[in-house]
């Protein structure tokens, strides 16, 4: 639920209790997100404002 090398990849390696999926690209995992393949994101700040900017769709929590 995050992409490699990132903040989000970082954080969420270290809870184990949770299925930590990987992207590539913020856009396949804005895709994924849309398509129902999974149910959040982890991004810093910045980057979930952006992609809110252009995907109306998505709520940040």
């Amino acid at each position: 639920m995050c992409c490699y090398k990132t903040t989000g990849n970082t954080i969420m390696n270290d809870r184990k209790e949770i299925n930590n999926q990987k992207f590539y690209t913020g856009a396949t995992v804005i895709l994924a997100l849309k398509e129902n393949k999974i149910y959040a994101i982890v991004f810093d700040k910045e980057s979930c404002k952006n992609f809110a900017k252009y995907n109306n769709d998505i709520k940040l929590v």
